[in-house]
């Protein structure tokens, strides 16, 4: 498996860097992760989760304080793309008419 997806990250060109920001009991923010998941199948990616609930994180305050409401939050290179929902064919051309654009 894992050489299918080496192959397909080399032919798609850059993978993704994804920051999920969540929090404890995050309904909406499984779903999202579960978008996210699914829409991995089709554009490299990868995916870092931020709990803004977890005082052991560096910059935690303000992120709590930026997205407490907020809640969950998917960031790209450092800019939010989406909050609160996604669908994966959304991710999945936002991607990829960001890869358009490079």
């Amino acid at each position: 498996m894992l050489p299918s997806l080496r192959l397909l990250s080399a032919q798609a060109g850059r993978v993704f860097k994804l920051t999920l920001y969540t929090g404890t009991d995050c309904q909406l923010c499984d779903v999202m992760r579960n978008e996210i998941a699914t829409a991995a199948n089709s554009v490299p990616l990868t995916l870092a989760t931020y709990n803004i609930r977890d005082d052991s994180l560096d910059n935690v305050h303000y992120w709590r304080r930026k997205y407490q409401y907020d809640i969950p939050v998917l960031h790209l290179d450092g800019q939010e793309i989406f909050r609160h929902r996604l669908k994966a064919a959304e991710l999945v051309a936002k991607l990829q008419s960001r890869r358009a654009e490079e």
